[in-house]
């Protein structure tokens, strides 16, 4: 646009536009830019947040998954009095545990269950079976949830940025999306009839029509609509249990046509508006049509 603007010159058709609604498009250009830097941003700080929650994700259910058999173990060696395992830090509800819902907390129960497991003499805590069978390390553990609550935060981090830039952008760019909007309307009607030499100031005109719609309606018992845009040449379909009566134009005068349950017809030419009415005292009515909007 502002080289064709620029390539005009004084005889640029949109001078007078611009200068009416004090936009300068030198500006616009500069906005855009800095626009543009924000959403580089921002689509940086989204894709790191993802990365930190994934790596969260792995390192956190790794941990949970050795928790919770640590616990499933704890039940069964002091079953039946499962209320024990509060000393291991556990939470539990009659004979269920609770597991606990914020990473804060696993990391609160996992230091639990690794100051307990160390407060037996060197060799006899009833956790150390499950422990050396499965090869789990508590400090690891517990060194892996740190992580992961770190991880947790620089996403929080990443996420916060990430809107920032994004409301940034918006502010910056929005109203230059109003001016191209405005711009484009004014080209539309000065070229119009031969909207295309739009194209020449970088928009892109679409002259294509759009394509017919199958379009489904219900009729309830003694309903009467009316359809407008049918596509002639297309196929209206009684598509319920009774029969329909199909009637050119928007009304119900003459002699209808009869359609049967399943029944199609083609539209002609005079039925591009119908009404159609569901005779039928028992049962509701439904018909498809081909229209173009």
């Amino acid at each position: 646009m502002i080289a064709k603007n620029t390539a005009d010159g004084p005889a640029s058709v949109l001078i007078p536009f611009l200068a009416e609604h004090g936009i300068v498009l030198a500006d616009d250009n500069t906005a855009s830019t800095n626009a543009l830097t924000f959403d580089v941003l921002r689509t940086k700080k989204t894709r790191e947040a993802e990365n930190f929650r994934e790596a969260r994700t792995t390192l956190q259910a790794a941990v949970e998954e050795h928790i919770r058999g640590e616990l499933q173990f704890l039940k069964s060696f002091y079953k039946p009095a499962v209320h024990k395992l509060g000393e291991w830090g556990a939470t539990v509800n009659g004979n269920r545990i609770a597991y606990p819902t914020s990473l804060a907390a696993w990391i609160t129960l996992l230091g639990n269950i690794n100051t307990k497991h160390l407060s037996f003499p060197p060799g006899t805590s009833p956790l150390l079976p499950y422990l050396t069978l499965h090869g789990i390390v508590l400090t690891t553990d517990m060194l892996n949830l740190v992580t992961a609550n770190t991880d947790n935060n620089l996403a929080i981090a990443a996420d916060q940025v990430s809107e920032d830039a994004t409301e940034d952008r918006d502010n910056i760019w929005n109203p230059v999306v109003s001016h191209l909007h405005m711009i484009g309307d004014f080209l539309m009607n000065l070229f119009k009839g031969n909207q295309k030499n739009a194209g020449l100031w970088g928009y892109t005109v679409d002259h294509s029509p759009r394509a017919p719609k199958l379009q489904t309606t219900s009729l309830k018992i003694g309903e009467t609509k009316t359809k407008s845009s049918v596509t002639i040449g297309g196929t209206f379909t009684n598509a319920g249990a009774g029969d329909l009566h199909l009637y050119r134009g928007k009304t119900t005068s003459g002699t209808p046509d009869i359609i049967h349950a399943g029944e199609k017809k083609g539209m002609t030419q005079g039925f591009s508006i119908i009404t159609v009415s569901n005779p039928n005292t028992l049962i509701p009515g439904k018909f498809t049509v081909l229209v173009s909007r």
